[in-house]
C-alpha cells in the first residue's frame, strides 16, 4: 500500500506515512498530517484497518467527510489521554491532541472560530 502527499505528490509507504501525524482533534476524531517534503496538510481519520482521507467541515458543529478510504491491514488506533495512539506494522505512535493558541480559545469562547 502506497500512500501520497495531494500536495507533492510524492509517495510513502504506511510506516513513513503514520510518521507524519502532527495533531489529533478529539472533537472530530481527525489527525493533522504534514508531508515532510512540501509542506502540505491533510486531514486523516485512522480506523481498524484503514486509513480515511477527507476534510473538516462545519455545519453547526464541526464533521469529517471522508473522501477517500485506503485499505491498510493491521492498522490499529486506541485512545490514550487526549491524544490517539496508532499501531502498525509494529510500531506505535502517539498523536497529542490539538494545541489551541490564545487567539483560537478566546474565539471559541465567543462562539467564533
Amino acid at each position: 500500500v502506497e500512500l501520497d502527499c495531494l500536495g507533492c505528490g510524492v509517495v510513502f509507504g504506511p510506516l513513513d506515512f503514520l510518521s507524519c501525524f502532527r495533531e489529533y482533534m478529539a472533537d472530530v476524531d481527525v489527525l493533522r498530517w504534514g508531508c515532510p517534503r512540501c509542506g502540505a496538510g491533510a486531514e486523516i481519520r485512522v480506523v481498524p484497518d484503514e486509513v480515511q482521507r477527507g476534510y473538516v467541515y462545519a455545519a453547526g458543529s464541526a464533521h469529517f467527510s471522508d473522501e477517500h478510504h485506503i485499505p491498510l491491514p493491521g492498522l490499529r488506533r486506541g485512545r490514550e489521554g487526549a491524544g490517539l495512539v496508532v499501531g502498525f506494522g509494529g510500531r506505535t505512535w502517539r498523536v497529542g491532541p490539538r494545541v489551541r493558541s490564545a487567539e483560537e480559545g478566546e474565539a471559541a469562547d465567543e462562539g467564533g472560530a
